[in-house]
């Protein structure tokens, strides 16, 4: 097969935020190519699955997703399985030995490859196109831009931090960083197509900048992004606590734009095992923060991560954990069971925690942080925020969806409302919304008359 224009490609996405900006990236890349993407399976000729490989759960849905896609490629019209993504990026021959169904493995940064090796699969070769050691950045020349008024801003790559239990910078590289003016492209880009919402991500946006060598940083690109007209709510992702300067939290509370709302991964509190994590701080260091932050930028919410049954985590240590937890109040919190990842140096600990007491520490934290979140959004009811609406509700008795700026996109929850006749109702408007009632981490909103 010689010409591929036309041939139809479902892009299946699992993993983190960056995978679906590089599945945008993907996708945009094609589309330029003249092949047309769709969203269902049984019409697909070749489908790739974008996967994630950060944990060993994440793992498995990979490859459970890729089984299961088979289906359509023995039964259906489907030509051709191509695995992407993470996983591709850290186990290729591995998966091209024990998965018979796949066509091609693709690792991270390839959008701009992939017209080639969709050729060659439809000749009937089988591809691995991997770079072992990343040093580039995901081209974000086309993009395809989903009809959202919220969407990802990708600034950096990478990570250099190499905790003890994070298989990143093995996989995706040391960190690297995007120019201003290719994100400040990029987010144009994004605002003409609707968007109102930019959410800067990357594993440690705090360090953004640091391999530029030309003065850039996470505050002139705020900056720069602050200066395009119709961008409505600027949100970070992913800050490390030690990053987190008085600058930053300056230009937080000095611009409306920038929402009150930051995603910081503490991980633990245990001095001991922060330090075997190879992690800045202590619980001490990071209530005191947590503590100046909610003094400094008004109605702040807080969403973290936090990693139980680390290896060496005694019944002393999750104590300190769950002291820190309570005390922290944390609007959100991802909760995770440690991973042990291939190539990490947690992995060669000693005294790994048994996956029952690992479940058994997950479902205290989880119990307690929920209680939490929980009390903190019913002491939200009555009040009135500006809400993006987002979507039409698939919720009944509801017409539409939206967030408010304490929810980020996909994790946080949303505002269902009722009354979408009201002509303010419209996909990508902000309207005033009163919260009636909450429901677990959803709220229940009413225009505010």
């Amino acid at each position: 097969m010689n010409q591929i224009q036309n041939i139809k490609i479902l892009m299946v996405t699992l993993g983190c935020a960056k995978n679906t900006v590089e599945s945008e990236y993907i996708e945009g890349y094609l589309k330029n190519k003249n092949l047309k993407i769709i969203s269902e399976p049984q019409d697909a000729d070749v489908i790739i699955v974008n996967t994630c490989g950060f944990i060993e759960i994440a793992k498995q849905e990979a490859i459970d997703t890729i089984l299961e896609l088979t289906e359509y490629k023995n039964n259906g019209r489907c030509k051709a399985l191509i695995a992407a993504g993470c996983l591709a990026q850290r186990y290729p021959d591995e998966l091209l030995k024990e998965m018979p169904e796949i066509d091609a493995v693709v690792g991270i940064l390839k959008a701009d490859v992939f017209d080639v090796v969709i050729k060659e699969v439809l000749n009937g070769k089988r591809i691995k196109n991997v770079d072992s050691n990343p040093s580039t950045i995901s081209p974000s020349e086309f993009r395809n831009i989903n009809k959202n008024p919220s969407a990802y801003l990708q600034i950096s790559d990478g990570c250099n931090n190499f905790c003890s239990f994070c298989a990143i910078p093995f996989i995706r590289g040391r960190y690297r960083s995007k120019s201003i003016e290719s994100l400040v492209n990029e987010a144009e880009t994004l605002v003409k197509n609707g968007v109102k919402e930019i959410c800067l991500i990357g594993q440690d946006i705090t360090k953004y900048g640091i391999d530029l060598n030309n003065g850039s940083n996470l505050i002139s690109l705020l900056n720069s992004l602050l200066k395009i007209p119709k961008i409505e709510w600027i949100r970070l992702l992913y800050l490390q606590p030690e990053g987190i300067s008085d600058e930053l939290i300056q230009s937080i509370t000095d611009n409306e734009k920038i929402c009150n709302y930051l995603d910081i991964p503490f991980q633990h509190a245990s001095p001991k095992i922060l330090k075997m994590m190879k992690r800045w701080g202590t619980g001490k260091d990071y209530l005191a923060l947590i503590s100046k932050l909610r003094k400094k930028i008004p109605d702040l919410a807080i969403r973290t991560s936090i990693i139980v049954g680390f290896p060496g985590e005694t019944e002393g240590d999750f104590k300190e954990l769950v002291s820190f937890i309570k005390e922290a109040e944390f609007d959100y919190a991802g909760i995770f069971q440690y991973s042990k990842e291939e190539d990490t140096a947690a992995a060669l600990y000693p005294n790994h925690t048994t996956a029952k007491l690992k479940q058994y520490r997950y479902d205290q934290i989880r119990a307690i942080a929920d209680s939490i979140s929980f009390k903190i959004n019913e002491s939200l009811i009555n009040k009135t925020f500006n809400v993006l609406i987002e979507k039409v509700s698939c919720e009944g008795g509801f017409d539409c969806e939206g967030r408010i700026f304490r929810q980020a996109p996909e994790v946080d929850g949303s505002v269902l409302i009722k009354s979408f006749k009201d002509k303010s109702l419209k996909i990508g408007n902000f309207v005033k919304i009163k919260i009636k009632s909450t429901e677990n981490y959803d709220f229940l909103g009413e225009i505010n008359a």
